[in-house]
Protein backbone atom coordinates (compact mmCIF):
# COMPACT_ATOMS: atom_id res chain seq x y z
CA UNK A 1 0.00 0.00 0.00
CA UNK A 2 1.66 3.41 -1.27
CA UNK A 3 1.51 5.39 2.05
CA UNK A 4 0.46 9.68 1.41
CA UNK A 5 3.28 12.47 1.54
CA UNK A 6 1.64 13.09 5.16
CA UNK A 7 2.20 9.59 6.18
CA UNK A 8 5.76 9.63 4.96
CA UNK A 9 6.44 12.77 6.66
CA UNK A 10 5.42 11.23 9.92
CA UNK A 11 7.39 8.17 9.85
CA UNK A 12 10.61 10.12 8.96
CA UNK A 13 9.61 12.03 11.96
CA UNK A 14 10.43 9.18 13.87
CA UNK A 15 14.10 9.20 12.95
CA UNK A 16 13.75 5.67 11.03
CA UNK A 17 15.94 5.94 8.12
CA UNK A 18 13.25 5.32 5.02
CA UNK A 19 13.22 4.79 0.93
CA UNK A 20 11.28 6.83 -1.26
CA UNK A 21 10.46 6.85 -4.79
CA UNK A 22 11.48 10.30 -6.30
CA UNK A 23 9.18 9.56 -9.30
CA UNK A 24 5.95 9.27 -7.32
CA UNK A 25 6.52 12.71 -5.08
CA UNK A 26 6.87 16.32 -6.27
CA UNK A 27 10.38 18.04 -5.70
CA UNK A 28 8.28 20.20 -2.95
CA UNK A 29 6.60 16.94 -1.21
CA UNK A 30 10.47 15.58 -1.20
CA UNK A 31 11.49 19.15 0.47
CA UNK A 32 9.17 18.44 3.50
CA UNK A 33 10.14 14.93 3.82
CA UNK A 34 13.65 15.65 3.47
CA UNK A 35 12.83 18.33 6.24
CA UNK A 36 11.59 15.73 8.67
CA UNK A 37 14.10 13.67 8.21
CA UNK A 38 17.25 15.86 9.28
CA UNK A 39 14.93 17.26 11.89
CA UNK A 40 15.34 13.95 13.71
CA UNK A 41 18.42 12.90 12.00
CA UNK A 42 17.02 10.28 10.18
CA UNK A 43 18.33 9.20 6.71
CA UNK A 44 16.34 9.00 3.40
CA UNK A 45 17.53 7.16 0.47
CA UNK A 46 15.76 8.24 -3.10
CA UNK A 47 15.47 5.91 -5.67
CA UNK A 48 14.32 6.47 -9.19
CA UNK A 49 16.44 10.11 -9.46
CA UNK A 50 16.55 10.19 -12.78
CA UNK A 51 13.07 11.04 -13.00
CA UNK A 52 14.32 14.43 -11.36
CA UNK A 53 16.30 17.15 -13.54
CA UNK A 54 19.83 17.83 -12.34
CA UNK A 55 17.98 21.81 -11.09
CA UNK A 56 15.75 19.98 -8.78
CA UNK A 57 17.93 17.43 -7.14
CA UNK A 58 19.98 20.49 -5.89
CA UNK A 59 16.78 22.01 -4.80
CA UNK A 60 15.83 18.72 -3.06
CA UNK A 61 19.51 18.43 -1.67
CA UNK A 62 20.13 21.91 -0.57
CA UNK A 63 19.55 21.35 3.37
CA UNK A 64 20.45 18.14 5.30
CA UNK A 65 22.91 16.94 2.25
CA UNK A 66 24.38 14.31 4.98
CA UNK A 67 21.12 12.92 5.46
CA UNK A 68 20.34 12.22 2.02
CA UNK A 69 21.23 9.23 -0.75
CA UNK A 70 20.12 9.96 -4.11
CA UNK A 71 20.26 6.38 -6.33
CA UNK A 72 20.84 7.35 -10.00
CA UNK A 73 21.22 4.15 -11.70
CA UNK A 74 18.08 2.91 -14.06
Amino acid sequence: MNKTTSEIIMLAGTGASIIVDAKTKTTSELIMIIGSVGKKNGHITLKNCDSKTTSELLMICRNYTDKITLDLTK
